[in-house]
């Protein structure tokens, strides 16, 4: 039963210097010990949570109507009711508006209380408020145990311009009724931010950041929340989001994250002259760095200015016709040069047919070609000579110099 409140000599009034306004907690009897604000094992204090928010979880005391306040104070404390004024106070059930954002009343009327008609004792009701000192909360009821966020990863976990990536969650049980996991990323260091609802069943659930997201040399950091199951509720622009958190993996406070470099990459198999090979759908640009992730067949005449053949990946350096690849960057004596063939990566040539040319100038014992994996060029064309050293070639794998 609900109880009036209890004055012992107490000053109460919220607007008196040295009176705290932090938002303390929850008192009532139910879903707390009592109602007595004086004795500290009838408050129920909050805990920070995401942002600047708050967060306590309970159970209520029994099955029916469960009266409750929340309280502020620091020594001295004031009990938030549902109404402006005790003249026209009355109690305000929350059951039917359960996630929607609550305005407490700023008076200490002993005759008021927020109530829920709780049918399980087992539920979980999670209380949040927006920030310490803040007039808003929200209450989620979970029907039965609250899970955690335990693991979160990505596939790829390379990320190009113009790829989606899918970020999969491990939550500590399987979602009870009323919990939802959510998926908040940014391109901005969260200045905008975007909200997926993340789908599954069990303990994983994945979501997508789109390939509109990832253009490249992009930074995009990422985080997984739980929240309601009411995906009408959080806001996909995350505004909401650290006021509607229940618990979070944000990976130590650090975030994940990942950069697209500012290589084109591939999307498909295919010739070097088809949008549809590249991810985007654009060519590559002249001088711009290139990655294949597929086989790709030299079909036109290119200037880049670096170019990596991945583990596996094919590049067939010309069709039936002569083309040339023009490679722009120096190359350099302590790191990977303008050409790197990862393992089991295969550059092949066609005998008089094409031609690979670098044009940048160079510096001494310039490390052209780092590769462990397969080389047949056939035409090398260098624009600007070395001085003073030798033209360094790294391989790994096999390579065939071809006659003339």
């Amino acid at each position: 039963m609900k109880k009036m409140l209890l004055f012992f000599g107490v000053v109460l009034c919220t607007g008196m210097s040295g009176v705290a306004l932090a938002q303390g907690g929850l008192i009532g009897d139910g879903f707390t010990p009592g109602w007595d604000i004086n004795n500290a094992s009838h408050r129920i204090d909050m805990i920070s949570s995401a942002g600047s928010s708050q967060i306590t979880t309970r159970q209520a005391n029994g099955t029916g109507n469960r009266f409750f306040r929340l309280f502020r104070g620091g020594g001295n404390f004031s009990q938030m009711s549902p109404s402006v004024t005790c003249s026209n106070s009355q109690d305000q059930e929350l059951t039917s508006s359960l996630g929607t954002v609550i305005t407490v009343g700023n008076q200490n009327c002993g005759n008021s209380a927020y109530f829920i008609n709780v049918s399980s004792t087992s539920d979980n009701y999670v209380f949040k408020t927006a920030s310490q000192g803040g007039n808003t909360f929200t209450v989620f009821r979970i029907q039965g145990s609250v899970s955690t966020v335990s693991a979160v990863s990505q596939s790829p976990t390379t990320v190009f311009g113009g790829q989606s990536v899918t970020v999969t969650a491990t939550t500590s049980a399987s979602l009870n009724t009323g919990q939802g996991v959510y998926l908040r990323y940014t391109t901005d260091n969260f200045a905008t931010s975007t909200v997926v609802n993340m789908t599954g069943s069990a303990t994983t659930y994945t979501a997508t950041i789109p390939a509109s997201a990832n253009t490249r040399s992009t930074t995009v950091r990422y985080y997984v929340f739980t929240s309601t199951d009411n995906t009408s509720q959080v806001n996909t622009n995350g505004s909401n989001a650290d006021f509607y958190t229940i618990n979070l993996n944000n990976n130590g406070g650090s975030n994940y994250s990942y950069t697209t470099p500012a290589d084109f990459a591939t999307a498909a198999a295919g010739n070097w002259s088809s949008t549809a090979t590249w991810l985007g759908g654009v060519l590559p640009s002249v001088g711009s760095p290139v990655t294949l992730l597929h086989n790709v067949t030299l079909d036109q005449d290119a200037t880049i200015a670096s170019f990596t053949i991945n583990s596996g990946v094919t590049f067939t350096a010309a069709d039936a016709s002569a083309r040339t690849l023009t490679i722009a960057n120096n190359g350099n004596t302590t790191s990977p040069g303008p050409v790197v063939i990862a393992n089991n990566g295969t550059w092949a040539g066609t005998i008089g047919a094409s031609t690979v040319a670098f044009t940048a100038a160079n510096s001494s014992n310039t490390n052209f070609v780092q590769t462990t994996g397969n080389i047949a060029f056939t035409n090398i064309s260098l624009t600007n000579s070395v001085s003073g050293g030798t033209i360094g070639l790294t391989v790994g794998g096999t390579s065939s110099t071809i006659a003339g």
